[in-house]
């Protein structure tokens, strides 16, 4: 009943007759060793420990073990040495029959880069950031995320807009490129022009006001081309506008003017004056006024007339000091002459 000790003992006795004892051999386990290194940094972990029968990391000939290299953070795994080869990862690797050690090689992976190009190089004006200054040096190629640039108009000058890769800038100064992709920009500057407002026939007759006094970044009166400037001329009294001219030549007020490609740009608001002459005769004359004035009194108006005007009225002619729109009246002049009024609307 002895079972795998190495040493048996057995009971011969009178009543025991004869036995037969048979020792069973097999044949010995042979289990090579599997060592697992690693260059940088990382850890090799396997599935199974040891084949059955073999101490811890041994195994017999053929045993399969899964190998997994797991990279610790800012590495990556590259490959296996050693006793293996390639870059599968898990390995299954198959216990050859020696020894070995199997190396998991771990490495830093390089730096993602990303190229900023500045095209075209701007004119009148300059874009600038790490790494970059153009006109000069246009282009940067770079790890970072993103390059703040900043575009430097010439004098006279100011930014219009970004272009490409910094389109959503639109006028900004500085704009934050992003650099997941290679990236292409670009910003256009634009003169300040100056727009000249005239006032005509004489500059009493009236205004004329702007909705836009400048363009951004420029100067008070000037504007980039192609900006559109609300003019709206503004009569004084007495006078009435009359129509455009200079750049444009136009009747519409207000006026949508749109800034030329160019310097040393007028426009002029033209104004007339209300007036009226009349031709008086000698004796009576029959009269009204053909818009309203700033002062209604008779003798204003008819300074040399010889009687106050005499206007109908409930079936009679009464006399009044003040005259009217819209009524007519009699009135006497000593000769014949002509008598300008000016009116106010």
């Amino acid at each position: 009943t002895c079972t795998t000790s190495t040493s048996c003992t057995m009971t011969m006795d009178a009543t025991s007759g004869n036995r037969v004892v048979v020792a069973n051999f097999v044949a010995a386990l042979t289990c090579y060793t599997l060592t697992t290194t690693v260059t940088g940094s990382g850890s090799v972990s396997r599935d199974i420990a040891n084949s059955t029968g073999c101490a811890v990391d041994t195994y017999t000939v053929g045993q399969v073990i899964n190998l997994t290299a797991t990279p610790n953070s800012g590495y990556i795994f590259d490959n296996w040495t050693g006793g293996a080869s390639g870059s599968t990862n898990p390995l299954l690797f198959k216990m050859p029959t020696a020894s070995t050690t199997v190396t998991a090689n771990f490495s830093v992976p390089a730096p993602v880069t990303h190229t900023l190009t500045v095209a075209p190089t701007p004119i009148n004006g300059s874009i600038t950031g790490i790494g970059i200054n153009c006109p000069g040096d246009c282009a940067e190629t770079t790890a970072a995320g993103s390059i703040i640039l900043t575009a430097t108009p010439a004098a006279g000058y100011v930014l219009k807009q970004w272009s490409g890769g910094a389109a959503s800038c639109g006028a900004n100064a500085t704009c934050t490129v992003s650099l997941s992709t290679d990236q292409t920009v670009s910003a256009e500057f634009a003169r300040c022009y100056f727009l000249t407002v005239l006032i005509g026939p004489v500059t009493s007759a009236g205004v004329v006001n702007r909705d836009l006094n400048n363009s951004a970044g420029c100067a008070a009166g000037r504007y980039i081309a192609g900006t559109t400037i609300i003019l709206t001329a503004v009569a004084n009294s007495g006078y009435a506008f009359d129509k455009w001219t200079g750049e444009v030549w136009d009747t519409v007020n207000p006026l949508s003017f749109i800034m030329p490609d160019k310097n040393a740009v007028s426009e002029a608001a033209v104004f007339k004056a209300f007036t009226f002459t009349y031709h008086m005769l000698a004796g009576w004359n029959f009269i009204s006024l053909p818009f309203n004035v700033s002062n209604s009194a008779w003798n204003f108006l008819f300074s040399t007339a010889t009687s106050r005007p005499q206007k109908y009225i409930n079936s009679s002619y009464v006399s009044v000091d003040n005259m009217e729109v819209g009524y007519a009246y009699w009135i006497t002049f000593a000769t014949a002459q002509d008598i300008t009024i000016t009116g106010s609307s």
